[in-house]
């Protein structure tokens, strides 16, 4: 089991949350993320700011690469500033735990 976290520009959610939904990693969190620098600093790099959408998403063994293959793709994770994907390992998720959470998934899908 493995935790996939994808930092992205709050406007591409959709698109990215779509594509794990597509590698049948549907256990996902979105979460709202804001920089700390000041609008001094910003400025005077020549930034603006932007606020951030962190992904979190449960990966089987299974669907990890393809999910990450999938992610390499995409042109956000390319250029500087962009998109940033990384996983961790859990050790010490158990396989209850990990029926309860996709149970949850499955009882949403029936209501959609």
């Amino acid at each position: 089991m493995k935790l996939l976290v994808v930092i992205i520009d709050r406007e591409l959610t959709d698109k990215y949350t779509g594509l794990l939904n597509k590698n049948n990693a549907k256990c996902q969190f979105v979460l709202l993320g804001q920089g700390t620098a000041s609008s001094e600093i910003l400025d005077y790099f020549g930034l603006a700011r932007k606020d951030k959408a962190i992904i979190l998403c449960l990966l089987t063994e299974k669907v990890t690469e393809p999910v990450l293959e999938q992610l390499h793709k995409e042109k956000e994770f390319h250029r500087h500033g962009g998109a940033v994907a990384f996983t961790v390992k859990l050790a010490n998720i158990n396989k209850r735990f990990f029926e309860i959470i996709q149970s949850l998934v499955k009882t949403e899908e029936q209501y959609e």
